[in-house]
């Protein structure tokens, strides 16, 4: 699973209404565009805005609020199986909420649009997602962690 969240013109959620209220089964790793809202992860809210990068854990409840004023704006894809927990782990990624202020867009959009543009799944889709996704995961890694090096401390 993987898009872009761009409210309607006439779009008017109040940030006492949410926009997503689901649990998921998988990583949902998500880069806000623009405006601003609050995400909720099992009851801890953090305010999110344009630049912020967070992933939501696997079977985790969440609620998604938008600001009516600057309504939030995001793209996102999802991933689960081992290789995802154990790098998240790796990383030091696999926390309840990190809201982190990275630039990763670039990375989100090569990811979308190689998905969009694929006709099936097939391997080298794969690989090209998966050295995607590290480059998310090393980027938000070095933000957490500036004295580290980009690879993971076990």
């Amino acid at each position: 699973m993987a898009g872009v969240d761009i409210p309607a013109k006439n779009y008017s959620k109040t940030i006492d209404s949410y926009i997503d209220s689901t649990t998921l089964q998988h990583y949902q790793f998500e880069y806000v565009t623009a405006g601003k809202g609050i995400v909720d992860l099992s009851g801890t809210t953090t305010e999110i805005s344009a630049g912020d990068f967070f992933i939501i854990g696997k079977n985790v409840p969440r609620k998604l609020y938008s600001n009516p004023k600057e309504p939030l704006e995001k793209i996102y894809f999802s991933a689960k199986g081992p290789f995802i927990e154990s790098m998240l782990k790796d990383y030091h990624l696999d926390n309840q909420l990190n809201v982190i202020k990275v630039d990763v867009e670039q990375y989100f959009h090569a990811i979308i649009h190689k998905i969009e543009e694929a006709k099936s799944q097939t391997r080298e889709l794969i690989d090209f997602i998966v050295c995607e996704l590290l480059k998310i995961i090393q980027t938000a890694h070095h933000e957490l962690n500036p004295e580290s090096e980009n690879t993971p401390k076990k």
